[in-house]
């Protein structure tokens, strides 16, 4: 999700406690408007309890040291559901394509050659139909 690192690099870039806000603020709206996401509602549960940051109105190095814990919670965060978004991506895709398989097999070996077929594969089909589950294998 390219979308995640994006936000992280916006939090990591914000330099005061408004900034922050903001940025959690827009994070927040895009995460609204997304249909698809992953964790979406733990992200957006966590972002929302992010902006609770405590500000110290005495002292301005506590308030900096809050908001810099803060930006690192929430980017370890968005990093950390960004690598889950390409782990399930990968995981559906062969998921996918393992489910087609016995359907491409099919088509591949058993129907009937359409009449429009190259010439060429039509001579070097019988090169790569399936014998024995070895055969299966070498294809996958």
């Amino acid at each position: 999700m390219r979308k995640s690192n994006q936000w992280a690099e916006m939090v990591e870039r914000s330099d005061s406690v408004e900034e922050y806000r903001t940025s959690i603020k827009k994070i927040i709206s895009e995460i609204e408007q997304m249909n698809t996401a992953v964790d979406q509602e733990e992200l957006y549960q966590f972002l929302i309890n992010e902006l609770g940051i405590r500000e110290n109105l005495f002292s301005r190095a506590d308030t900096n040291h809050n908001l810099e814990l803060s930006k690192e919670r929430t980017i370890i965060k968005l990093r950390k559901i960004q690598m889950k978004s390409k782990e399930t991506s990968a995981a559906t895709e062969i998921h996918r394509i393992l489910m087609n398989f016995p359907a491409y097999c099919r088509f591949l070996f058993q129907d009937k050659i359409h009449g429009k077929c190259n010439d060429l594969l039509k001579e070097h089909l019988p090169e790569i139909m399936v014998k024995n589950e070895y055969d299966i294998q070498h294809l996958l």
